[in-house]
């Protein structure tokens, strides 16, 4: 709680291990100007971990860092009302379906804003994507026809998930993508 990580020369905070029982909450802290992400998940197996409340901006700026990222594991993620913004890649995403089994997680009331890429690119499950707003990603990126440049992006892997009442706008390309199946995307999205 209450961490201030900036001019990392790696990521903000790196999170490794198995602990399939254990849980962690990171709460009021800041990950500012990292060299690479700012948070990264890397497993391979824990239970969770909540990140409420915090400041992740500017990082990437030696690699295209995105603001926080999935690797290799499982583990339910919490993310709840947090600044999400200015990074160079994206602001929330997985490294591959089935590297990080993020299922179940809820993605709740954060702002996630001029990030390079991406806002949010999620291949979870079963997952609840409420409240956030979601504006001008990708419109820095000088790439024509990134890949990458959308609002909000799922996954083919990704099923069963539940996206509504968030705020997409102002995105580099599309302001929603969505593939898998049996998502449930409610008209309540507000995409400009």
């Amino acid at each position: 709680d209450g961490l201030r990580i900036s001019n990392s020369s790696s990521n903000g905070l790196y999170v490794s291990g198995t602990h399939p029982n254990g849980f962690l909450t990171v709460s009021n802290c800041e990950f500012v100007s990292c060299s690479n992400n700012g948070i990264e998940l890397g497993g391979p197996d824990f239970g969770g971990i909540t990140i409420e409340d915090c400041l992740i901006e500017l990082n990437g700026t030696v690699t295209e860092g995105h603001g926080i990222i999935m690797y290799g594991g499982v583990g339910v993620v919490w993310l709840h009302r947090n600044w999400i913004i200015n990074n160079e890649g994206k602001g929330i995403t997985h490294a591959t379906e089935a590297d990080w089994e993020a299922d179940s997680s809820v993605i709740d009331s954060n702002y996630i804003i001029n990030n390079l890429a991406s806002g949010i690119d999620w291949w979870g499950d079963n997952s609840y994507i409420t409240n956030n707003y979601i504006s001008w990603n990708g419109v820095r990126d000088p790439e024509d026809d990134e890949w990458g440049d959308k609002g909000f992006a799922m996954d083919n892997y990704a099923s069963g998930n539940l996206v509504a009442y968030n705020v997409i706008k102002s995105s580099g390309r599309w302001e929603l993508e969505v593939r898998g199946e049996n998502n449930e995307i409610y008209t309540k999205c507000t995409c400009k």
